[in-house]
């Protein structure tokens, strides 16, 4: 793997950490948790050093569970391929806008709601993603 191939997915997993509350550690080096992207990587404290100083890139298990603890694809953080989010839950959210007139269906939260649930879906494993989703697609397809 290149340098630059390096460097660049340590800014994307910088720029990534910084903007969760898991990841987000002031007053350090790059202004990240190193000791969590250790512990969510299984890797050893040199190796976490080493993904943030753009010397490494993540094998894929480690890459796909930091990808999972930092709400991002796996492709935007290993290779800046596409956007960095994930499509969004499968119901729309939205800020109100009077100059927007909202569907019927759409569930309106306010920015704080918004920044909640987004944390708190960073927080859950893979499976209980899966079975959030899998729930809120059956409340969609309900007749009320």
């Amino acid at each position: 793997m290149r340098d630059t191939q390096k460097a660049a997915f340590s800014k994307r997993l910088i720029q990534a950490m910084r903007e969760t509350d898991v990841g987000r550690k002031p007053g350090t080096k790059h202004g990240v948790n190193a000791a969590a992207l250790q512990r969510i990587a299984g890797v050893s404290r040199e190796m976490a050093r080493r993904y943030l100083e753009g010397m490494a890139i993540p094998n894929p298990d480690p890459m796909k569970a930091i990808a999972d603890w930092l709400g991002v694809r796996i492709a935007w953080l290993r290779d800046g391929e596409g956007p960095m989010r994930a499509e969004p839950l499968p119901w729309h959210v939205a800020e109100k806008d009077e100059n927007h007139v909202l569907a019927e269906n759409v569930i309106v939260l306010t920015s704080e709601e918004q920044r909640l649930l987004n944390e708190a879906y960073k927080k859950m494993s893979h499976e209980d993603r899966k079975r959030l989703l899998d729930l809120a697609k059956r409340f969609t397809e309900l007749k009320l």
